[in-house]
């Protein structure tokens, strides 16, 4: 099961009016560590439609005869489908998916956990709260308009960075959370059987 980081960086927060500048992505080791070297492509370098067609024809991420052939972990990957889809569109790149695809794409999204993390408030469960990621996506806007593209690729190393380190700390301390903190309230003592319905 090749898991693979994903994430994009755009032009602001609506995909009908606004561009994806970037699309990032990481093969995924064991224990939640980069498995191989991180592929950005940016549209500054060509445009928009040719790095959608890249990501498209280099990687299985919309195979649908093998879902699990680019299987996703990222940060609120509802965003990533949502602008890859109305992108391709508008650049009228048709691989016919139904409009449900996201649904049955197998994903491992680290933002529910980060609102666990905060309490159960969304407000507030962003990346940069739990990781040491320096600042918000609000800043490439800032970066675009000076079109200092240095400062984008500064900024997507920075949250590679920073998701890495939280998905590398959940992957340790989770199962020893499960086993010491969690399974012992909901299934009792070790050992003891829990009896089928």
């Amino acid at each position: 099961m090749p898991m693979h980081y994903l994430d994009i960086e755009t032009t602001g927060l609506d995909p009908r009016r606004c561009e994806i500048l970037t699309i990032q992505y990481q093969p995924v080791a064991p224990g939640g560590r980069p498995g191989g070297p991180l592929t950005v492509l940016r549209a500054w370098e060509s445009s928009e439609a040719e790095i959608l067609r890249t990501f498209c024809g280099t990687t299985r991420f919309f195979d649908r005869s093998d879902p699990w052939a680019f299987f996703p972990t990222g940060f609120n990957l509802g965003f990533e489908y949502r602008f890859l889809q109305t992108r391709m569109q508008r650049h009228g790149i048709d691989l016919a998916l139904p409009w449900d695809w996201a649904h049955d794409k197998p994903s491992l999204d680290l933002h529910p956990v980060a609102v666990l993390m905060n309490g159960g408030r969304f407000k507030g469960s962003s990346l940069e709260r739990f990781s040491r990621k320096p600042t918000s996506g609000h800043s490439i806007i800032e970066h675009v308009a000076r079109r200092d593209w240095a400062a984008v690729d500064r900024y997507v190393q920075w949250e590679t960075e920073a998701f890495f380190e939280l998905l590398g700390h959940l992957h340790r301390t989770m199962p020893r959370f499960w086993e010491e903190k969690v399974r012992p309230v909901v299934q009792g003592p070790a050992g003891r059987d829990i009896m089928a319905p």
